[in-house]
């Protein structure tokens, strides 16, 4: 007995202990640390069909209708985690024997605990008292904020500003769908849940946006196969293409470059819009469903439209999408013609 024990403290402590000095347990630590608070202020009770209440969690708790709760619940618990875990008075702190998981985890013991007791007490005052008739957190964002924006995002205005911001921010350089990742994840793809689901028919989401404005530059890489003498970019367009196919513009953004060109800031942004106000037109006037399924934004033009609409006229409004950018993109690709790089005056004094 006393060899089995021998035996599994020199070889599985030391396993043990390797796996639990792991940085991505301790990351699934703080993931869960912030995952809680969001289950504790969702109720536990569902209405069954004979009228009863049943312990469970609702669907629409964790479906469109929750992402802003989700994302205001998980800033507000990392926040209070983090500020908690920096006081060294509330720390555990463990023998150095012990892995270092181990002791981490032991270290925030306190810090957890008076998170999750900060959106137990929360949930449980809001409970009882309610709030403009709203007895889950929710419901009472969804009220309040989250519908009001859903409804204000679907005007044309707001939408056209939307994709303003983020190809001005990618011009310069900046990854314009990230700096915008809080009103896509607010708004548009509570929108594109919500049609896939059936409860609503957005024009405006998260895949009509993917689908219709990323394929622009796919204009630009056409309209210089097409019209531009630039020997420089041919050569990038034709290195690139194969990535475009996928939606994936670096090689061209970077490459030629669109970053913080001059010639192509006016159709960088304003072909993205175009489509976007083309695929406005179609779906309201009923030309083109709304998209209501899901799809990768590196899925290839026509296809992406094709699935995401259900429809074979959702292919077609992408192939549309990209001759108006053609034509958009077209007389600033010939003006570029007239301008020459500065390689290019070498290569002619020579």
């Amino acid at each position: 007995m006393n060899s089995v024990i021998e035996k599994f403290e020199g070889v599985m402590m030391p396993l043990a202990g390797k796996i639990s000095g792991n940085r991505y347990l301790l990351a699934m630590r703080d993931a869960f640390s912030m995952l809680l608070p969001f289950i504790i202020v969702t109720p536990g009770q569902v209405i069954g069909k004979a009228g009863d209440k049943i312990g469970a969690f609702g669907l629409d708790y964790f479906g469109n209708k929750a992402v802003l709760t989700a994302i205001i619940v998980a800033t507000i618990a990392s926040w209070i985690f983090v500020k908690l875990s920096k006081n060294e008075k509330i720390r555990i702190k463990m023998p150095e024997t012990v892995p270092p998981a181990v002791a981490n985890s032991f270290a925030v013991l306190v810090p957890v605990f008076v998170t999750l007791s900060v959106f137990t007490v929360f949930a449980t005052i809001l409970s009882v008292g309610s709030f403009m008739g709203k007895t889950a957190l929710n419901d009472l964002i969804y009220a309040l904020i989250q519908a009001p924006l859903m409804g204000f995002s679907q005007g044309l205005g707001f939408s056209i500003l939307y994709q303003f911001i983020v190809w001005l921010f990618w011009w310069f350089g900046i990854h314009g769908h990230n700096v915008t990742a809080a009103i896509q994840n607010m708004v548009y793809m509570p929108a594109q849940l919500a049609n896939q689901a059936g409860d609503a028919s957005y024009v405006f989401s998260n895949g009509f946006f993917e689908e219709l404005t990323l394929l622009q530059v796919m204009g630009l890489v056409l309209a210089i196969f097409i019209f531009s003498k630039k020997a420089s970019w041919r050569a990038v367009a034709k290195v690139g293409f194969p990535a475009m196919l996928f939606n994936i513009q670096e090689p061209i953004a970077f490459g030629l470059p669109i970053v913080l060109n001059p010639i192509l800031l006016i159709p960088y942004i304003l072909s993205p819009i175009a489509n976007m106000i083309i695929g406005w037109l179609a779906i309201s006037t009923g030309i083109v469903p709304i998209f209501k399924y899901v799809v990768p934004w590196t899925m290839p033009s026509f296809f992406g439209g094709l699935i995401g609409t259900g429809s074979i006229s959702g292919g077609l409004l992408q192939l549309v999408c990209i001759a108006a950018d053609v034509c958009i993109y077209a007389p600033f690709v010939i003006a570029a013609n007239k301008i020459k790089d500065e390689g290019e005056d070498e290569e002619d004094a020579a």
